[in-house]
C-alpha cells in the first residue's frame, strides 16, 4: 500500500502538477482575456464611491520613482499614475512601496493599483493581474567604477557587484556570470557601498543606471556592456481583478497612452536614452488597417487581438500549458499503475521484496539528481519569460 502512495503521490507531484494547474488557470485567463460583458468590479466600485484611488509607486528608483526636495514623490510612474486617477475621474493617493513589500501592500488591500516598475512574469502572474498593454521596457545592465575596463558579461566573472534584494533577475545572473552579490535593501545603500569600494559595480534596471550616470554624483562611471534581461513592465492589480471592469479601464489608458505618445513625451521628459519597446509600441498601437480602423482594437469579445499582445507572453502561456497537459496524463496513467502494483504487493510477499529493492534502486540511481561538478550550483531556469540574454 505504501507504493500505491508513493506513485500516486510522485504522479501528482510530477513536476509540481498543483502549481502547474494554477499556472495554467491563471494564464489562460490573461491570454482569452474576459468576455463580452467584463466582470463587475468591487474594487473599482470602491475607488469610485471614495473618489480615490490608492497607487503604490517606488521613491528608490529614480527616474520613475523617486522623492523631491520637499519629500514629495516624482518620477516618470508618479505622473502614470496621476494621469491613471484622471482617467478613473477620482484623486490620487500615492503609497510608497518597495522591491520587496510591493505585491503585499497589494493583497492586504493598502494599495487597489501598482505601478512600480514591475517585470511581467509567469511566477507574478500566480500574484497579481499583470495589465496588458504594458506601459514599458528595460533591461539589466552593470554601471561600472570609473577605474574599471570591462567591455562584456565575460569578464565580470568572479567580480563582486553590488544589487538590491528582491530584485528577480539577481540569482539568474549571479550564476549565468559567476558573480558574487552585495545585497543591499536600498538603490541609495547599494550606490554607498559600490562608492566605498566594496563592489566593482551596480547591477540594476538599465533606466535607472542610465539615470545615475546623469547626476554629477556618478558621472565618469560607466555602462559599457550589452543590456540583457529585457523584459516589459505591467501595472499590476490584485488577481481578483482578472477579466474585471477596473482591468478593462486600466488597459483602456495604457492602449490610448501608446496611442497617444504619452509615454515616449513621459521619456523624454525624465531624459532617458529612447527605447525601442515605446517606439515599437507606439507604431502598433497607431496603426490602421485598409479601411481606416485600429489594428489594435477590442473585438465583439472584448480582447485584445493577438498580434497586439506580447509574442513571447503568449508562447509561455503556450508552453505551460503544454507542461499541465504532460503532467495530466502522466497522473492518469500512473495512477492506475500505482494501483494495480498497491493490490500485487499487497498479496505477494515476494512481490513487495522486490518492489521495495526496486524502490531502492530508483532512489539511488534515477531519482537522485545528477551530480554537478565541484564548487558549481544547481542551473537555474531564467527568471523571466521574455528575455534577450547577452551572451
Amino acid at each position: 500500500m505504501g507504493l500505491v502512495l508513493l506513485a500516486g503521490s510522485w504522479a501528482a507531484g510530477l513536476g509540481g502538477a498543483p502549481a502547474f494547474a494554477s499556472i495554467r488557470i491563471d494564464t489562460r485567463v490573461a491570454a482569452t482575456a474576459s468576455s463580452a460583458s467584463f466582470v463587475p468590479s468591487e474594487q473599482l466600485r470602491k475607488i469610485r464611491a471614495r473618489g480615490e484611488v490608492a497607487v503604490g509607486v517606488r521613491t528608490d528608483f529614480p527616474p520613475f520613482g523617486m522623492v523631491d526636495a520637499q519629500g514629495r514623490p516624482r518620477g516618470l510612474e508618479v505622473d502614470l499614475a496621476q494621469m491613471l486617477a484622471d482617467h478613473l475621474g477620482v484623486r490620487l493617493r500615492l503609497v510608497p512601496v518597495t522591491t520587496d513589500n510591493r505585491f503585499e501592500r497589494l493583497h492586504e488591500g493598502a494599495v487597489q493599483v501598482i505601478i512600480a516598475s514591475t517585470a511581467d512574469t509567469l511566477a507574478r502572474r500566480l500574484q497579481a493581474t499583470a495589465v496588458e498593454p504594458h506601459y514599458y521596457g528595460s533591461g539589466v545592465n552593470v554601471m561600472l567604477r570609473p577605474e574599471r575596463a570591462e567591455t562584456g558579461w565575460h569578464h565580470l566573472r568572479g567580480h563582486t557587484l553590488c544589487a538590491v534584494q528582491g530584485a528577480g533577475f539577481n540569482a539568474w545572473l549571479a550564476q549565468r556570470h559567476q558573480l558574487s552579490l552585495h545585497l543591499s535593501p536600498s538603490v541609495s545603500e547599494a550606490l554607498r557601498l559600490m562608492e566605498a569600494g566594496h563592489c566593482a559595480g551596480l547591477l540594476y534596471s538599465e533606466a535607472a543606471v542610465q539615470h545615475l550616470m546623469r547626476l554629477p554624483s556618478w558621472r565618469g562611471h560607466r555602462m559599457p556592456l550589452a543590456s540583457t534581461l529585457v523584459v516589459p513592465w505591467a501595472i499590476s492589480l490584485s488577481r481578483s481583478e482578472q477579466g474585471s471592469e477596473l482591468e478593462h479601464e486600466v488597459s483602456n489608458a495604457v492602449a490610448r497612452w501608446h496611442r497617444d505618445g504619452v509615454l515616449v513625451t513621459l521619456e523624454r521628459k525624465w531624459e532617458l536614452k529612447p527605447s525601442q519597446f515605446l517606439q515599437r509600441a507606439q507604431l502598433q498601437w497607431r496603426e490602421r488597417g485598409r479601411d481606416g480602423t485600429l489594428v489594435c482594437a477590442r473585438d465583439a469579445q472584448g480582447q485584445w487581438p493577438a498580434r497586439c499582445r506580447s509574442e513571447a507572453l503568449l508562447q509561455a502561456v503556450e508552453d505551460a500549458e503544454g507542461i499541465h497537459i504532460l503532467q495530466v496524463v502522466a497522473l492518469w496513467v500512473l495512477l492506475p499503475v500505482g494501483l494495480i502494483a498497491g493490490v500485487w504487493v499487497y498479496r505477494s510477499p515476494a512481490a513487495g521484496q522486490a518492489a521495495r529493492a526496486a524502490l531502492v534502486l530508483w532512489t539511488r540511481v534515477v531519482w537522485q539528481p545528477a551530480p554537478q561538478p565541484p564548487g558549481q550550483k544547481p542551473a537555474l531556469a531564467p527568471p523571466m519569460w521574455a528575455l534577450l540574454a547577452a551572451p
